[in-house]
């Protein structure tokens, strides 16, 4: 999509599989860290996306602020992050891909706001991704177990419900992701 918009994509990656498959797809892939990049390109890019990727910095202070500084004035910013005021995450007490050493910190819609202020960004918008039918199927359980208990019954009513239940219009606003879109000032 973005060669069709004319766009340069750079990457960075420290992933060899992920620079041979860029290389292939015709995207550069850099191996270099973000402090090394944004002395190089200070105020270079139009656009910075990084999904799935703030979780897992250990430094997010220092990490952002050699992201942003990449960032041309009026740039924009696109984190993806998994959202730790979701259902699926507040009631799973065993969802430990969300928890440290896989994932450093845990983001919701008012730690996303205080990155704007933190560092001068303007926000364009936060807002929660909808929930995929794998997901949806596990926060109807989870919710199941909190309405009727772990026992046996809530193990029948799950098993023989839950396909109904991800073709339904509920836990929509219940995605396990949160988006939010900045603006450097």
């Amino acid at each position: 999509k973005l060669s069709e918009k004319k766009s340069i994509p750079i990457g960075l990656d420290f992933n060899p599989k992920a620079i041979e498959e860029g290389k292939r797809m015709g995207i550069t892939i850099l191996n270099e860290i973000i402090s090394e990049h944004s002395k190089k390109y200070f105020e270079y890019y139009d656009a910075v996306c990084a999904f799935q990727l703030f979780e897992h910095v250990n430094d997010v202070s220092d990490f952002l602020k050699n992201t942003i500084d990449c960032l041309k004035k009026g740039g924009l910013l696109a984190i993806g992050v998994p959202n730790n005021d979701s259902y699926y995450f507040k009631n799973d007490t065993y969802h430990t891909l969300n928890l440290p050493p896989h994932h450093m910190l845990l983001w919701d819609s008012s730690s996303l706001e205080y990155v704007a202020k933190k560092f001068n960004l303007e926000i364009i918008e936060i807002q929660n991704q909808p929930v995929n039918s794998i997901h949806k199927g596990i926060i109807y359980k989870l919710w199941l177990k909190n309405k009727l208990g772990d026992n046996f019954v809530c193990k029948i009513v799950t098993l023989t419900t839950r396909f109904i239940v991800k073709v339904l219009p509920v836990f929509k606003k219940q995605g396990v992701t949160i988006v939010a879109v900045y603006r450097k000032k």
